[in-house]
Formats: C-alpha cells, structure tokens, sequence
C-alpha cells in the first residue's frame, strides 16, 4: 500500500511537472507595450533647409540624420542624439537650391559604414560610427549613392559635367564609367548585379561588382529604381506619358507597365 501511495505522489509530481513546462512553451513572453513616439530636438532646427535624408545601420541601430542647411550628419542611438559629424564644407554656400550640399546618405551593411554625398564640392564622405574617416572624389555633382549589400563596393552617382557611375572599392580603388545624369540604382539580392539608372540617357548600365556587363534601354527618364527579393528589378520611367515601369530579370527588360499619366513619378515600393 505505501508503495503504491508513493507510486501515486510520482506520477501526480512528474504530470505537474510536465503541464508547468507545457505552460511555459506555449504561453508566450509578456511584453511591455511600447511607448508614445518620442521627437528629439536638434540644433540648427530653426533652419529653413532642415534635415533631408537618413540611413540606419542595421547592425548597431544608429540612424544617421543629414542636415543641409547647417551641413551637420547627426548621429542618433536609440532616443538618444549621441554625436554629430560635421563634413569639410558641409552648409550651403549662401542661398544655393536643394541639394547643393549635404543631400543623401546611405549605410552599406556589408561594412556598416555610411557614405553621404556632398554635391557642391564633389565629394563623398565616408562615416564609421560617429567619425568622419574619410572622403572620395569622383566626379562632379554627388547626388547619391548604391552600396552593395555583399561587397565593400559603392557605385557612386555624379550628375554634373564630367559626372557619371564611379565604382569605389574598399573606399580607395576608384573606376569611372561614364553614364549621363545617373539618378537612382540598387542591387539584386539574387545576382548581386548593380542597376543604374540614367536619366538623360533613358537606359539602366548593369554592374557584375566592378565590371560593367550590359546596358539596357528602359523609358523615358528613368529616375527610380528597386531590386525585389524575388530578383525582377522595377525601373521607373517618369518622363514617359503615361508613366511607365520597366520590369528587368538579369540584362533583359521582360515588360513594360503603363501606371498612368503622371510625369512625376518617381518612387516604387515592393
């Protein structure tokens, strides 16, 4: 009898035991619900350029804040403003027009380094952290630039004069292509091929990392563009009336996509 009893006490510890980790598989975590949107003051917010553009490292959360007017790259972790990097010549040279200076950033998560272009003088800036580490010249105009996500490479757009695709590779080697008003590229998660879109040339130069592989003509100026997961790159044409978005697979455009009569398209998302 007292066997059995004890056999009983077992099996009841062993089945509470048993529920209790069931309990704890299936009910999950409790989280805290996030709290309201914080705004972070800034200096230079009073003036009339204000921020333009911002990229985030993925890796560590900082958000990079870029001002025009004042020329200032602000460093944001978290809710926290915790440095601001200050490029050679950063604020507009009196009252010049949007985009004159400071005017996009981007973060390359292969390196986590961000490059922000500076147009009036040519350049862009190269930050790790919340440090300037450098800069390149390329051309003339900066207005962009297209990290690839697999490879220390940057295609970097000038628009002005002698302006056109410089591939830099690891923030020194330096190779010119000559396109004509490059205004927009990405690249294929699938492939790993840059697309570049010239605007005033109506067409898309395809890169295979440092080598220019293919140049397909697209719509009238081309001024946006996505690489999807799935590996269909979107061009979008927004001088074509109607507007237009090209849809390439590797070097071939598979179809065209009339999306209205607007002329000022220029954003897609996937």
């Amino acid at each position: 009898m007292a066997l059995a009893k004890k056999l009983v006490q077992f099996s009841v510890i062993v089945l509470l035991a048993v529920l209790a980790l069931w309990a704890f598989v299936r009910i999950p975590n409790v989280v805290a619900a996030p709290g309201p949107p914080q705004t972070i003051r800034l200096d230079g917010s009073s003036n009339p350029f204000m921020p333009v553009d911002v990229a985030v490292n993925a890796e560590t959360g900082m958000a990079y804040v870029v001002n025009q007017g004042v020329g200032h790259v602000w460093v944001i972790s978290g809710t926290e403003h915790i440095g601001t990097i200050d490029p050679p010549g950063g604020g507009c040279p009196g009252p010049t027009p949007y985009g004159a200076c400071l005017n996009s950033i981007n973060v390359n998560p292969f390196t986590g380094k961000a490059y922000v272009s500076q147009w009036y003088y040519d350049r862009l800036n190269i930050i790790s952290g919340t440090q300037l580490i450098g800069w390149v010249y390329g051309g003339q105009g900066a207005a962009g630039s297209v990290p690839h996500p697999q490879a220390d490479t940057i295609y970097a757009l000038f628009k002005w004069g002698s302006g056109g695709v410089t591939i830099i590779k690891n923030d020194d080697d330096k190779i010119r292509v000559y396109g004509s008003d490059p205004d927009a590229g990405c690249v294929n998660p699938l492939n790993g091929y840059a697309y570049i879109a010239n605007t005033k040339s109506n067409n898309v130069l395809v890169f295979d990392d440092l080598v220019q592989i293919a140049t397909i003509p697209v719509g009238s100026m081309p001024n946006g563009a996505v690489c999807a997961q799935h590996g269909h790159v979107y061009i979008v044409n927004s001088g074509s009336n109607p507007a237009t978005v090209s849809i390439i697979t590797g070097t071939q455009v598979i179809t065209t996509v009339s999306v209205g009569r607007s002329t000022t398209l220029s954003l897609i998302h996937i």
